[in-house]
């Protein structure tokens, strides 16, 4: 099954950034090395700057099947 670091490493690479380009205050470089070689588990906080940086819906992170933990934690947030 593919996971979300590989979603974000091919939307990374589509739009011709390099994981320096991704990164920022919120997350480092080498947080997203290790998201993207599924190594760690993404926060939602952590996607939701992943895909703002990307400039994708935070949707768009994850693979064909939602992973529940991540679904019940972004509907969690959404009610905040």
């Amino acid at each position: 099954m593919r996971h979300i670091g590989k979603n974000i490493k091919r939307i990374r690479i589509k739009k011709k950034m390099t994981i320096a380009d991704l990164a920022n205050e919120h997350i480092s470089a080498g947080m997203i090395s290790l998201i993207e070689n599924n190594k760690t588990k993404p926060s939602v906080e952590r996607l939701q700057h992943i895909a703002k940086n990307l400039g994708v819906p935070i949707h768009d992170l994850w693979p064909n099947t939602l992973e529940k933990n991540y679904k019940r934690r972004l509907l969690l947030l959404r009610k905040r």
